[in-house]
């Protein structure tokens, strides 16, 4: 494979420079993107190791969050309870319903056969 070099414009000598030398830089440091991320990682770091207040909770803190936990928790848990007994609820009157439902065929099926029967006999004289 051949390797063409586009002329460029020629631009300022210093800024020509900086360039190259961030070329040369990051081709030398292989994954430089590993390498940004590993030194962001290493500042953090360093800040939160001199901040103590900010890296370790008070005990406090811990315990206003589980509170904050098991307040949920009993929501959550009464929301569903909540939910049960209506759908409870909701699955007996749908079972009544279609008990009349049941019930209104059979007097429909009945009345039904009744005309029918009754067309069948021979009129009175």
């Amino acid at each position: 494979m051949r390797h063409y070099r586009i002329q460029a414009p020629y631009i300022a000598p210093e800024q020509y420079e900086r360039i190259r030398t961030c070329i040369r830089r990051r081709c030398v440091q292989g994954p430089w993107r590993k390498v940004y991320v590993q030194q962001l990682r290493a500042k953090q770091q360093a800040k939160l190791a001199s901040s103590p207040s900010k890296a370790a909770p008070s005990s406090d803190a811990v315990e206003d969050e589980a509170a904050k936990r098991e307040k949920a928790a009993q929501k959550a848990n009464s929301a569903r309870l909540d939910k049960e007994k209506e759908i409870e609820a909701l699955e007996a009157k749908l079972q009544e319903l279609v008990d009349q439902k049941h019930v209104q065929f059979k007097l429909l099926k009945a009345i039904l056969m009744d005309e029918k029967m009754s067309s069948r006999l021979p009129p009175q004289p």
